[in-house]
């Protein structure tokens, strides 16, 4: 019976070709902070950053740091170890009112990707802008879709404009995200919308699912007849006896 390769082999094949040793994850993530001095929240995540990346990790954490006068949005990139190290982190702040934030809802966890947006972090505040119509909390979950992928649309619009740029531009349109493109910010009510989404996942479920093993039954074994592949099909032949 020939050698199955499995889904072990592949992911290694895929990593070798890659020059990687762990895979590579994005993850975006929208909150509402209550912090008075709008520099603060900047430092908190600024020295999270620099923590995690400062002692052992297999792929440090880079991306970007948008923060509104109430809300922020982040884009972040990194191995699995090191954004749920993140995370983590995060959680056990909150948890001890070290920094004011009320609510965090993950828009997005993109796993393997290709390569990354940001190759550093970077932090900017940004202006508030408004949508030119209400949301309705009613939204059906096809119109709820659409709005979220609107506002993942944009920040992947934001990072591949950011990518082209020179290092003297990147500065330049960084320091100058509000004016220069206005249009690739998510708006405050449409994070406040997202933020109100019973069925995006919070971070406490994140960090539980990833520390849990989950508890399957494959579906192989519910069929009749057995797949071929896993169990002999040849075992009620006989072998014809060899001929002098």
């Amino acid at each position: 019976m020939e050698d199955r390769r499995s889904l072990y082999d592949v992911i290694k094949e895929n990593l070798a070709a890659a020059g990687r040793k762990p895979f590579l994850h994005r993850m975006i993530y929208i909150g509402r902070h209550n912090f008075e001095d709008q520099q603060a929240i900047t430092q908190f995540f600024e020295a999270t950053i620099k923590t995690i990346n400062g002692g052992y990790c297999d792929e440090p954490l880079t991306g970007l740091f948008l923060w509104y006068n109430d809300y922020f949005i982040h884009v972040l990139e990194g191995s699995e170890e090191t954004l749920n190290r993140h995370l983590k982190h995060l959680l056990k702040q909150i948890e001890a009112s070290v920094i004011a934030i009320s609510a965090m809802k993950i828009l997005l966890m993109y796993h393997h990707i290709k390569q990354r947006f940001f190759q550093q972090w970077f932090a900017r505040p940004v202006n508030a802008h408004f949508l030119p119509e209400c949301i309705s909390l009613d939204c059906d979950r096809d119109k709820t879709a659409k709005l979220l992928q609107t506002c993942v649309g944009k920040l992947y619009q934001l990072a591949e404009l950011l990518q082209k740029q020179t290092v003297s531009g990147l500065q330049l349109v960084l320091d100058h995200l509000s004016e220069r493109v206005p249009h690739l910010l998510p708006e405050m009510e449409l994070m406040e919308f997202l933020l109100s989404i019973s069925w995006l996942y919070d971070p406490q479920y994140l960090i539980s699912h990833y520390a849990t093993l989950p508890c399957t039954v494959p579906d192989t074994e519910l069929e009749l007849p057995a797949a071929t592949d896993f169990v002999p099909y040849n075992v009620l032949y006989t072998t014809p006896e060899a001929q002098d």
